[in-house]
């Protein structure tokens, strides 16, 4: 299952896309270089890295990087939640 079907089928709220809400869910989930985030989804780093520059993200990242995020913690959703709010 894809990331971004993960987060629909479990109902997760969308990403917001900006340069912040995206780097806050790099450091969540320990994906601290522009090559990692593009590794979880298949990318090259500099595309990655032109995101960023223009501030511009593809739309499906809103719900692949919730998708992503929820990977770990299906069998627990209360993880995702106090993941979040730390």
């Amino acid at each position: 299952m894809d990331h971004a079907t993960r987060a629909i089928s479990c109902g997760c709220e969308p990403l917001v896309l900006t340069v912040t809400t995206v780097k806050d869910w790099q450091i969540r989930n320990g994906l601290d270089t522009y090559e990692a985030t593009a590794k979880v989804f298949g990318y090259k780093r500099q595309a990655v890295h032109q995101w960023f520059s223009r501030g511009s993200f593809p739309r499906w990242l809103a719900m692949a990087a919730p998708g992503y995020e929820i990977k770990d913690h299906l069998s627990d959703p209360g993880n995702v939640s106090a993941k979040r709010a730390s």
